[in-house]
């Protein structure tokens, strides 16, 4: 019966220390959880300064989504033209070559 109490007891004693680091391991979970306190003074601050970097990136927006424009209404340089652009532009197919001229011009002679 000693034995038991003995064997018990340690058992005990291990059970509290590992209660104990699972209580402490709990409480550093539980901290990052606690921030800093939300006063009227502090929100204020903090929605002046989000509301400044809002303004800002719509403003980097809107300036990148003009340049983006510019660039795509301002003539191109340096650029090669589309096989579809040539084609319109009348730049391909209507190039007759002297060696078919002279091919077609004899057809075309009579006897």
């Amino acid at each position: 019966e000693g034995i038991e109490n003995l064997i018990r007891a340690r058992v005990a004693a291990v059970q509290k220390a590992k209660d104990r680091e699972a209580e402490e391991a709990e409480a550093k979970e539980n901290a990052k959880f606690h921030g800093e306190r939300v006063t009227r003074e502090s929100f204020l601050a903090w929605r002046e300064r989000f509301r400044a970097e809002a303004a800002a990136r719509e403003e980097d927006e809107e300036r990148a989504r003009k340049e983006g424009e510019s660039r795509a209404r301002g003539p191109r340089k340096e650029e090669k033209l589309t096989g579809r652009e040539l084609w319109e532009k009348g730049m391909v197919g209507k190039e007759v070559e002297e060696e078919d001229l002279e091919e077609g011009v004899e057809a075309l002679k009579v006897g």
